[in-house]
């Protein structure tokens, strides 16, 4: 009798009894049914309700005449269990309760019953901050197994559910690492196949798992957040109906346009860790409380660079990144000429608003062979009181490009004593703040709003040092 017919609610596997009519699903190796302790038998699992999965034998029969294909399938299915019995009590994972005996015909193995993402409805915009606060969870999870080379490879919303209100992942059955039986087959194409990034279409066997799980990770995010099915292939932003933030109306949804992008690449050298991919759901989920110096400069909010990016693909080429270098240090001209407004007003002398000069002990150290510097611009308020010896108060913005498409800025106030306009090396700036965070990302825009609020703050201090100076200088 086939498995699927034979199965009936009442009947005991182990410490286990089927609940119910019918199966909760099934796959393509398993069938799941709802489960309870058996009376007498559960131990300390009596009272917990369980999803029992059995590996389908008789299914996997019909569909492949190759018997090794079975053979494969089932090698799988017992090395989930292996995988889930040493990583079951690691947070974030669904626990592994029960499993048939290594000489059971029938194999299977017990889990708690959770609720899968795909029965949340956590789509649109009125839930988008609590589906990112639980995708940052699971991404939690897999950057803390991607950290010991431990990859998923199965990644879509029907893997990931939710346990005691807990986002956990679960169905490990393509899980790849270290000293694992190597499975897949050269010309084996496994896993969901609208998830799947193409370097695991064309050869999954030798296909790298890390940058594979932030692709189908990446599309995850996108169907639930959308509620749409899952479009084949990348999510480039330059394609109207595959924007993250034209799927999902929420105000701050593009902050994840291009990470998105990035994500789905189609070179998996060129997506970021999970880790990263982690970091910027966590920045998302914690903008900085400081409030904006000038609100009018938020037309160099992300949304801007999103216009800026579909207009002017082009691989995110060098243009590219200097153009953006540049509508950065333009959201600090606000604050800039608050603060030489300030100081004019407290010295009494005209600060000027213009490029700043002697900065070189704040530049980044181009490298040869590594990071280098593609471009590089300043501006910043200066006042100088003195003739031949002068002093002077200086707040500076500098905003350098790099060729890791990352973005540095340095911000902060000087206060020196120049003579015959050479100045003394080795005083330390009254106050100054660094950023280094890729280009269009949310930790950015945290950045760079921190650094505005910082020179504000620091105004003070920077003026009381310059008067310091000026005393020194009349002695």
């Amino acid at each position: 009798m086939e498995l699927e017919t034979s199965l009936k609610g009442g009947m005991d596997f182990g410490k286990w009894v089927l609940v119910g009519k019918k199966q909760l699903g099934a796959g393509g190796n398993g069938i799941v049914w709802a489960t309870d302790p058996a009376e007498g038998k559960a131990d300390n699992a009596e009272g917990k309700h369980g999803a029992i999965k059995f590996f389908n034998r008789e299914k996997l029969e019909r569909r492949w005449e190759n018997k090794a294909e079975v053979d494969i399938r089932e090698k799988r299915f017992r090395i989930e269990i292996e995988f889930q019995r040493k990583e079951g009590q690691r947070p974030g994972i669904l626990p592994l309760w029960d499993f048939s005996p290594p000489e059971a015909d029938l194999i299977w193995f017990v889990m708690p019953l959770a609720k899968p993402f795909t029965e949340l409805n956590l789509s649109g915009p009125e839930r988008f901050e609590e589906l990112v606060r639980k995708i940052e969870s699971i991404a939690h999870t897999l950057a803390a197994l991607h950290d010991e080379k431990k990859f998923h490879r199965d990644l879509h919303p029907g893997n990931l559910f939710l346990l005691n209100g807990e986002p956990v992942v679960g169905d490990f059955g393509l899980v790849d690492f270290p000293g694992k039986e190597r499975v897949t087959r050269d010309e084996d194409r496994i896993g969901a196949r609208d998830f799947l990034p193409p370097e695991m279409k064309r050869n999954a066997a030798n296909a790298e798992g890390g940058p594979a799980d932030v692709f189908m990770f990446a599309k995850t995010f996108w169907v639930l957040a959308s509620g749409q099915p899952p479009e084949d292939g990348p999510l480039r932003i330059d394609i109207p109906q595959l924007q993250f933030s034209n799927v999902c109306r929420h105000p701050r949804a593009g902050r994840f346009d291009v990470l998105l992008d990035q994500a789905t690449d189609h070179d998996p050298t060129r997506r970021p860790s999970m880790r990263e991919f982690c970091t910027e759901l966590t920045a998302w989920l914690n903008p900085p409380s400081t409030v904006a110096a000038n609100t009018d400069l938020n037309f160099v909010a992300k949304e801007y660079q999103n216009v800026f990016e579909i207009e002017n693909r082009a691989k995110r080429n060098r243009e590219e990144l200097i153009h953006f270098a540049k509508a950065a240090l333009a959201t600090f001209d606000g604050v800039l000429n608050q603060i030489a407004k300030q100081i004019s007003q407290c010295v009494h002398v005209e600060a000027h608003v213009g490029y700043p000069s002697s900065l070189e002990d704040h530049r980044f150290i181009e490298t040869y062979g590594g990071v280098g510097l593609v471009s590089r611009e300043a501006k910043g308020v200066r006042v100088e009181i003195g003739e031949a010896w002068k002093c002077f108060l200086q707040s500076f913005v500098q905003v350098e490009a790099l060729t890791d498409d990352t973005i540095r800025i340095v911000a902060g106030h000087l206060a020196e004593t120049t003579v015959q306009g050479e100045r003394f090396y080795g005083v330390p700036p009254a106050w100054k703040q660094e950023i280094v965070a890729p280009r269009g990302s949310a930790r950015l825009e945290n950045g760079m709003e921190i650094l505005r609020s910082g020179l504000l703050e620091n105004l003070s201090a920077a003026v009381d040092a310059f008067g310091k100076c000026v005393k020194q200088l009349r002695k």
